[in-house]
């Protein structure tokens, strides 16, 4: 099990250290201060949502290559272990 990153670090709203998320709780245009701080409104980067999949052992990591699936299925997976006994292609 691993712990996913909600930083603003790996935020795809982290634009050069600005935040371009309308809905946080600072708002849109807003320079981030802590680049490490956990956000409510954090949603993963393409950079991050790669490497953590490319993280992952291969069989796991064949799970998402072969379906389509929501990114928070491949969170509460990654989190807490769960994944099918067997992968079928």
């Amino acid at each position: 099990m691993t712990t996913i990153d909600r930083s603003c670090q790996t935020c795809k709203m982290n634009l050069g250290g600005v935040c371009a998320d309308h809905s946080g709780i600072n708002g849109y245009g807003w320079k981030i201060d802590d680049q490490k701080a956990n956000r409510t409104c954090w949603d993963a980067s393409i950079e991050y949502l790669y490497k953590l999949a490319h993280s992952l052992p291969e069989d796991h990591r064949l799970f998402f290559e072969y379906r389509v699936v929501p990114k928070e299925d491949l969170y509460f997976r990654v989190e807490h272990g769960v994944w099918p006994k067997k992968i079928n292609r």
